[in-house]
């Protein structure tokens, strides 16, 4: 079974240090990938798109079924427009690419599983994990909606945009009357949470590490809180809204529990794990959206 391999794969290949480039390697590497096509002088088209593409790598093979969906995954980060052969090739790739490593990285206790958590939403939102949060914001382009630096930062922080009244924004974006209807959906539907914390009391055997800790959830939609659909108009399939609430040790970079839930108005997430209160960090990661919030 492919699935089978790909998490030996997985298992062989991620490391406790295994950063953003490296995992996608991996990633790209699973069995489900090997058939993907390498066309008649396709090389030369996948050579122009390598090109275009941020940070360059030390071996290349344009032949190889693996590199392609190397390339294909950072092409969809980087937004760049394929030919329509290609283009059909990236929606199978996107459709295949298996999250099968956060499960591996977490049964290790890594905290580098953020960044497994960070591919899929770099996958659902057609974005690098740099790029500002604006672009969340369908129809936004940094090169077209040039803010100032202060003024863009101001935004991002927590998509402040999205608190703006209608005219407001509209004023800001100056956007078409289908691209403001587009927006007004987004803002609608983001999710936007309350999250706390805290340790439950009650009598732990001797000698058990582990502790359960309740963080409480609260979705703050001004629409339905139940529509779970997540808006990624570059996404090929639909993808429901869901979420990774975490426990980790930053200074030991160790995960010390994880869960992953869906929130349609309030949920209260039960992560058992061995914990210090003072100084571990409560995690809540959307698995759609390129957004954290660490309590």
């Amino acid at each position: 079974m492919p699935v089978d391999v790909t998490v030996e794969v997985y298992t062989l290949l991620l490391k406790e240090h295994t950063k953003s480039k490296g995992l996608l390697g991996v990633v790209s590497s699973s069995a489900e990938f090997e058939a993907i096509p390498i066309r008649r002088h396709e090389v030369v088209v996948l050579r122009r798109i390598y090109d275009r593409l941020p940070a360059k790598l030390e071996q290349v093979d344009f032949e190889a079924p693996h590199f392609k969906t190397f390339l294909l995954l950072r092409a969809h980060f980087s937004r760049l427009q394929l030919p329509p052969d290609l283009a059909a090739d990236q929606v199978l790739v996107l459709e295949k690419v298996l999250l099968a490593c956060v499960d591996v990285m977490s049964s290790s206790a890594w905290l580098n599983v953020l960044g497994a958590m960070d591919l899929s939403q770099m996958c659902v939102q057609s974005m690098w994990e740099t790029d500002s949060p604006l672009k969340l914001i369908p129809h936004f382009e940094p090169e077209v909606h040039s803010l100032d630096d202060s003024r863009e930062r101001a935004l991002a922080s927590n998509l402040r945009i999205i608190e703006m009244e209608d005219d407001q924004r509209s004023e800001l974006l100056q956007m078409g009357i289908s691209a403001e209807r587009d927006v007004a959906k987004f803002v609608n539907v983001h999710p936007t949470l309350d999250v706390s914390h805290e340790l439950v009391k009650e009598e732990y055997a001797a000698g058990t590490p582990a502790v359960l800790i309740k963080v409480p959830l609260l979705r703050r939609d001004e629409e339905d809180p139940d529509d779970q659909i997540v808006v990624a108009p570059l996404y090929p399939a639909k993808k429901m809204a869901n979420w990774w609430v975490a426990v980790g040790e930053p200074s030991m970079r160790q995960l010390l529990a994880i869960k992953r839930v869906a929130i349609s108005k309030n949920l209260r997430a039960w992560p058992r794990g061995g914990c210090s209160a003072s100084s571990s960090k409560r995690i809540v990661h959307s698995v759609s959206y390129l957004i954290l919030m660490v309590t």
